[in-house]
């Protein structure tokens, strides 16, 4: 099925979020052919995976282990192999399906089902973060947190539905296009 956002330009998803007097600087997409960060993530879904498969082989030939409780395994087996694998699919259907837009006062996120976020730029810290290559950038509003907030899940790692990290605009191909637009957002 075609999401509506794929049979319109960036510009004309974003476009109808921008509010009387802003300037539209900036639209594009992230990549979705970047693979998405927290390999740690995997590491932790293979342990977990492991560990379902060595409790059911372990308890299951010639045991008295009733089956509901087998089966009260699944969901563990499920969760581990979403870290282990689907993260990565997810990623990519989430990215084909989300737009961003900066102006000269906001950023504009407009993601699968027509999620809609904005972040106000004059009560953010703008934080660019380029790849090792130099052929994609993220950029990251933070804003301010309190000091006993911990360490947050990497963002832009398949497991966004947690809204763990700071909203940003998450593998962007376009770095010098965006490089410019944050030129004059950032004072």
């Amino acid at each position: 099925m075609t999401h509506p956002s794929d049979l319109h330009t960036d510009d004309q998803v974003i476009r109808p979020h921008v509010e009387p007097g802003e300037t539209l600087l900036w639209t594009g997409r992230p990549d979705p052919a970047k693979w998405p960060q927290g390999w740690s993530l995997s590491l932790f879904g293979l342990a977990w995976v492991a560990a379902v498969v060595f409790i059911v082989v372990d308890r299951l030939p010639g045991s008295d282990t009733p089956w509901p409780a087998v089966l009260m395994l699944v969901p563990f087996f499920v969760i581990g192999v979403y870290l282990l694998f689907g993260r990565f699919f997810v990623n990519r259907w989430a990215k084909q399906h989300t737009r961003y837009g900066l102006t000269d006062r906001r950023a504009i996120m407009v993601g699968p089902r027509d999620r809609l976020t904005t972040v106000d730029l004059s009560t953010v810290a703008i934080m660019r973060s380029p790849s090792l290559r130099g052929d994609h950038v993220s950029v990251y509003f933070e804003g301010p947190r309190p000091l006993w907030a911990g360490r947050r899940l990497p963002t832009n790692a398949g497991v966004d539905f947690l809204r763990q990290g700071p909203p940003g605009f998450h593998d962007v191909a376009d770095v010098t296009g965006l490089g410019r637009a944050l030129t004059y957002v950032v004072r």
